[in-house]
């Protein structure tokens, strides 16, 4: 949701790919690379929403993964978290990234409280993972963001909304790494300063 976003942006012409275990949720997508993960392990069917299986899968299709990250410096992984893709793929996804030696950016979303204490705690674990994977983690918890609701917002508007705040994160990164600001930041400068971090503490 997040990659479809952008293609509506100024950032429409940078490379993306859209992973899922799922095809049907990458059938509806049709201006991205897209990639089905673990393909001959969940036989077409995602991860029913089974972390381990997500991991398996994304472990499954290593190669594919390490080629779209070849020759990139920066990858930017978006992902909700709770499910199986995004809690048990998205972590293995920024350790290969991190492994073809790209500065990994994650920006995830954890659940809102009506999803369910199950969703909630692989969340959890999966950002924990998520943050011993890659060098940097911006979270926004969905539940905060129903403060700006009221009681009558409807669901699809408030994951739309998500979406759209985690499209507008990578966005402001990619800005303030190649347009001249009142403080400009260059890539290097980035790196220096994000690179391990998260593998340190």
């Amino acid at each position: 949701n997040v990659v479809q976003h952008l293609q509506n942006t100024d950032l429409a012409a940078l490379p993306s790919l859209i992973a899922h275990t799922n095809p049907r949720a990458l059938d509806q997508w049709s201006h991205a690379q897209k990639l089905l993960l673990g393909e001959g392990r969940t036989r077409g069917m995602g991860s029913g929403g089974d972390p381990d299986l997500g991991r398996q899968a994304a472990e499954d299709t290593r190669l594919a993964i390490a080629q779209f990250c070849k020759d990139a410096d920066l990858i930017f992984v978006v992902t909700g978290l709770g499910g199986g893709t995004g809690s048990g793929a998205a972590p293995v996804i920024a350790r290969i990234a991190r492994e073809a030696n790209c500065l990994v950016l994650c920006l995830a979303t954890l659940p809102f409280d009506f999803e369910g204490s199950r969703r909630r705690e692989q969340a959890r674990a999966g950002m924990r993972d998520l943050r011993l994977a890659s060098d940097a983690v911006i979270c926004l918890p969905n539940q905060r963001m129903t403060a700006i609701f009221d009681q009558n917002t409807p669901v699809r508007d408030a994951f739309k909304l998500a979406n759209n705040l985690l499209a507008q994160g990578v966005r402001g990164i990619w800005q303030m790494l190649t347009r001249p600001g009142l403080v400009n930041v260059d890539f290097a400068y980035l790196y220096s300063v994000v690179r391990g971090k998260n593998a340190e503490s």
